[in-house]
């Protein structure tokens, strides 16, 4: 089946409740919709990508980039997110 979300611009967190929630919903696609553009930020594009396609976009590539912008580096990871974006 095909999961639609509207008002996906909410799951930019996938630490919130609703994130984790919806993402065990079974489907074989997702499809989000949103009227808020996506901001200048790449951490919410991959949380969003994380959750149409979390075997493309594994959950931990976000965490990835926010910890490179706080200091901390996870090189794989990063170098992994840079290859698939």
């Amino acid at each position: 089946g095909c999961c639609v979300l509207d008002e996906a611009h909410a799951l930019k967190r996938a630490d919130s409740a609703r994130y984790i929630r919806l993402s065990r919903l079974r489907s074989a696609q997702r499809v989000l919709l949103t009227g808020t553009p996506v901001q200048n930020n790449t951490r919410e594009l991959l949380t969003l990508l994380s959750f149409m396609l979390p075997a493309t976009f594994p959950p931990g590539l976000a965490s990835a980039f926010a910890a490179r912008a706080a200091g901390a580096e996870d090189a794989a990871e990063v170098r992994r997110a840079r290859r698939l974006l």
